[in-house]
């Protein structure tokens, strides 16, 4: 199981501004069916927006952020994402975009965190600063 910080999708959110989240990547023991979290060091973690879910790669916006964990013998599975407010600018109004999370990890292997429907991109009234 993987999660953002309060364990829903993605709010709908105003054009220009700052947006972090924090995404925890856990696994569930098959045994004891305990779900704990997942070294992330060396992985990269990847947040997309398109108008359709066929559009190509990159989309309408498309980042990644490396993962790293300060003691990988206790890890956190903590990645961050931080969508700056220029990167949210390229948005447009009144669209709602199909989104995704998706982990890297350090061998390739690709994991869906969230698998968003839609997020709606909203009017700022304060375009100077």
């Amino acid at each position: 199981m993987h999660k953002t910080e309060d364990n829903s999708g993605i709010a709908n959110f105003v054009k220009g501004d700052t947006k972090k989240y924090r995404v925890q990547v856990t696994r569930v023991d098959p045994d004891t069916g305990v779900e704990s979290p997942i070294s992330v060091d060396g992985g990269t973690i990847w947040m997309t927006f398109k108008k359709s879910q066929k559009d190509a790669d990159p989309g309408a916006l498309q980042v990644s952020f490396p993962c790293t964990e300060s003691d990988p013998a206790n890890p956190t599975g903590n990645c961050y994402i931080v969508l700056t407010a220029d990167d949210t600018k390229t948005l447009q109004v009144g669209v709602s975009y199909y989104y995704d999370i998706q982990f890297v990890n350090a061998d390739g292997e690709v994991t869906t965190i969230l698998h968003g429907d839609k997020v709606k991109i909203l009017a700022e009234t304060t375009e100077s600063v």
